[in-house]
């Protein structure tokens, strides 16, 4: 029998089920925005328990020579896409 190969362990568990959990809440309600802020929790355990220092990632992700502005614009791409598919899925339009 071989070792485990796969990428997912209890952390990734952890976070996909949060996020259903996000996902069976009522959108914009405080069950969502708690399931939500659960999410964030989560992550930063998991950061903490693969050893590094969660302000540390945090900083430099989004400080000074990070990636913040690329995640900003990839965040803003993403937000015109939902837009333009709303719009085809109000208008009735299928792919």
């Amino acid at each position: 029998m071989t070792g485990r190969t796969g990428k997912f362990g209890y952390d990734e568990w952890l976070l996909f089920t949060q996020f259903v959990e996000i996902l069976e809440a009522p959108p914009g309600s405080r069950g969502r925005a708690d399931e939500l802020v659960d999410l964030v929790h989560v992550a930063v355990d998991a950061v903490c328990r693969m050893g590094f220092d969660p302000a540390e990632v945090f900083e430099a992700r989004w400080g000074k020579g990070g990636k913040g502005a690329d995640v900003v614009n990839i965040s803003r791409r993403y937000r015109k896409e939902w837009q333009r598919i709303e719009r085809r899925w109000l208008k009735g339009v299928e792919d």
